[in-house]
């Protein structure tokens, strides 16, 4: 054997770890792009973004109770109006999401000239 030369001996062990360490990145790269391993990934993502929406909203009441509920009681108040009118012809019933749109309209207004309130 030349000098620098390997025994085969030593290239087939150092193919067979070789081999070992592929197979096992192999598999664990399997279970990461399992279709179960993916669905319970994507279902906790989307229960933290959940979770971190509710936080918000929650807070947000907290903060503005009283623009909100001005809001609440306008939306209620537009709707019993609407149904007083021929029924079907409301601008509820012609137009929902315009009044959805009018009611948060007058929610934020009313939220940006209130003065903040005591935080819970």
């Amino acid at each position: 054997m030349n000098p620098g030369e390997r025994p085969p001996e030593a290239i087939e062990h150092d193919i067979a770890r070789t081999r070992e360490r592929m197979s096992v990145h192999l598999d664990a790269l399997g279970h990461k792009l399992s279709p179960e391993h993916l669905k319970q990934r994507t279902r906790q993502a989307l229960l933290g973004k959940a979770q971190e929406t509710n936080s918000r909203v929650l807070d947000f009441v907290r903060r503005h109770p009283v623009p909100l509920a001005a809001a609440a009681v306008s939306a209620g108040a537009l709707t019993l109006w609407n149904r007083r009118r021929a029924r079907g012809r409301g601008l509820a019933h012609r137009h929902p999401l315009g009044l959805a749109l009018v009611t948060a309209v007058v929610g934020l207004a009313l939220g940006v000239m209130a003065p903040d309130g005591e935080r819970i």
